[in-house]
C-alpha cells in the first residue's frame, strides 16, 4: 500500500457559500465548477437534468481528525467513529455530493445542490448511476 498519494484538483468551485457565514450542511442552489481549460472535453456528454457526484477536498479542515467525533459537532450526541459519520474531518479530508446538472458551457459546469464552498478544489466528476451508487437494499424495493 502506499504510503501517500498525491491529487492535483481538475477544478474549483464558485459559488456564495462562505465559511462561518453560510450555514451549516448548506447546499447552493446554484454552484459554477470551473474545469482547468485543458480538461474541459471531459464534460463532453453531460446535459442539464443529470445526476452527477462531485468529490472535492475539504481544504479547510484542519487536521488531523480525531477517529470519534459528535454527530454535527454536538456535544450532546454520542462520540462515534469517523467512519459512520459524513464529518469534514477525516483521516482524508474528502467530500462528495450528488448534484444536478444545470448548464455546460466549455470548462463550465453549472450544477445545484453542491454542498461544497466557494474556493474548494474539485478532485473529481463522475455521474451517479442509480444501481451502482444506491443501497442493494433500495435497488430491490
Amino acid at each position: 500500500m502506499a504510503d501517500e498519494l498525491t491529487l492535483r484538483p481538475i477544478g474549483v468551485v464558485r459559488n456564495e457559500l462562505r465559511r462561518g457565514v453560510s450555514a451549516p450542511r448548506a447546499r447552493a442552489p446554484r454552484s459554477v465548477i470551473e474545469l482547468r481549460p485543458e480538461l474541459a472535453e471531459g464534460l463532453d456528454g453531460l446535459a442539464p437534468g443529470q445526476d452527477l457526484v462531485i468529490v472535492f477536498a475539504f481544504h479547510q479542515s484542519a487536521g488531523p481528525a480525531p477517529l470519534r467525533q459528535h454527530r454535527q459537532g454536538d456535544p450532546q450526541e454520542p462520540l462515534l467513529g469517523v467512519f459512520s459519520l459524513r464529518s469534514p474531518h477525516r483521516p482524508n479530508p474528502l467530500g462528495l455530493t450528488t448534484v444536478r446538472v444545470l448548464e455546460v458551457e466549455g470548462n463550465r459546469l453549472v450544477v445545484a445542490g453542491l454542498d461544497a464552498y466557494d474556493g474548494t478544489p474539485v478532485l473529481d466528476i463522475k455521474p451517479y448511476v442509480a444501481w451502482l451508487d444506491a443501497p442493494q437494499a433500495a435497488q430491490e424495493e
